[in-house]
C-alpha cells in the first residue's frame, strides 16, 4: 500500500488521559476510536489495549494519519486463549465497514492460535 493512501486526515483515536494512559474504556473493552467511526475507505488497526500508546506513537512518528485504531481489552492478557476469538470477532465486526484491517498483536501467549486466525481471516 502506498504511503499516500494512508494519509487521509487525522488519526481517529481515543484521548490519552492526564497520566499518559488510555481512557478507562481502552482497558475494559470499550471502543477506543475517537470522534467518529472509521469509514469505508479507512484502514483499521486492531491492537491490544496495552499497546495503544505505542501504536499511536508509531502513527504520529510516521505520519500515518489515515489509520484508525481499535483496541481490544488489555485484560485479555490474563486469558490469552480468548485473544484469538476476540480478534476474529473484531475482524468480523469491522470488515464490512472498512477497506483494510491490520492486526497489531504479538503472539501474547496464544501458542500460535492468533497466527492461525490471521491466516484464516486474511
Amino acid at each position: 500500500m502506498a504511503p499516500d493512501a494512508l494519509k487521509r486526515g487525522p488519526a481517529k483515536v481515543a484521548p490519552v488521559n492526564r497520566r499518559g494512559g488510555r481512557d478507562r474504556t481502552a482497558q475494559e473493552g470499550g471502543e477506543t476510536i475517537g470522534n467518529r467511526p472509521p469509514g469505508p475507505d479507512d484502514t483499521l488497526v486492531l491492537a491490544c489495549g496495552a499497546l495503544a500508546n505505542e501504536v499511536l506513537a508509531i502513527f504520529q512518528a510516521n505520519g500515518l494519519d489515515g489509520l484508525c485504531l481499535h483496541c481490544l481489552p488489555a485484560k485479555l492478557h490474563n486469558t490469552p486463549n480468548l485473544i484469538p476469538d476476540a480478534v476474529r470477532q473484531a475482524i468480523h465486526r469491522w470488515r464490512p465497514k472498512v477497506a483494510r484491517i491490520v492486526v497489531a498483536y504479538a503472539d501474547c501467549g496464544t501458542g500460535g492460535m492468533l497466527d492461525r486466525v490471521c491466516a484464516e481471516e486474511g
